[in-house]
């Protein structure tokens, strides 16, 4: 997604068949780069490239194939794949028709079920429409309201992840504003969403919820003014 965007990246996802975790240490020794397993059920494995400032990642087939792997993704645009030798967008395996996404500046589930299996996603989903300048498609903005909920079912620092990456994020009022149109601010951040209706006096001219994501705004420009 990133390459075809023309966007840096710190991260390179590999997926294969079986046998991840050996093939992330083998590699790691011809290397000589440190690697650890990231997840020793699901076979996902790390190398870490610290002069590059970049990681590894080697995982087995969430599924049966690639192709039923990439259809069990979160959102279109990352049910992508290519072979690793592969240099042209011809190259690219699309089973979710995330190119057309990609080109459209649209975020769509890949499947119906993407946020039952993981409610964190729905935070994902803002994170990468706010960093993309993405839209939600309508379905998605429905399926982010039915699963917001459902984060207080879900590990509270995989919450804390998404929330800090949302606000270390370019445009982080917009990723707010949409947090809250879309039901997710009340639920991770309950006293901030209880300032929407709370008034102020003059010369304010906004509610405090409104005031604070303005407040946002401009910390965002005056720190790229700097």
């Amino acid at each position: 997604r990133d390459a075809l965007l023309g966007r840096g990246s710190s991260a390179l996802d590999f997926v294969v068949p079986r046998d991840a975790i050996p093939l992330t240490f083998r590699l790691a020794d011809s290397i000589g780069a440190p690697a650890f397993v990231l997840d020793d059920e699901r076979d996902t494995g790390r190398i870490v490239l610290p002069a590059e400032g970049t990681m590894l990642d080697f995982a087995r087939y969430r599924d049966s194939d690639l192709f039923a792997d990439l259809r069990d993704r979160d959102f279109t645009i990352n049910a992508l794949a290519m072979p690793a030798t592969a240099r042209t967008r011809e190259a690219v395996i699309d089973p979710a028709n995330g190119l057309a996404d990609l080109e459209s500046g649209l975020l769509r589930l890949a499947h119906a079920g993407a946020l039952e299996r993981d409610p964190v996603r729905a935070l994902r989903g803002i994170r990468l429409a706010t960093v993309l300048g993405y839209s939600l498609t309508p379905d998605t903005q429905a399926a982010v309201r039915e699963a917001a909920p459902r984060l207080l079912e879900t590990s509270a620092e995989r919450v804390r992840d998404e929330l800090v990456k949302i606000v270390q994020a370019p445009a982080v009022d917009q990723g707010i504003r949409q947090m809250q149109d879309l039901g997710l601010l009340e639920v991770v951040l309950p006293e901030v969403a209880a300032l929407a209706p709370v008034p102020q006096s003059k010369p304010h001219h906004e509610p405090v919820l409104q005031h604070t994501v303005s407040v946002l705004r401009w910390l965002e420009r005056l720190d790229k003014a700097l």
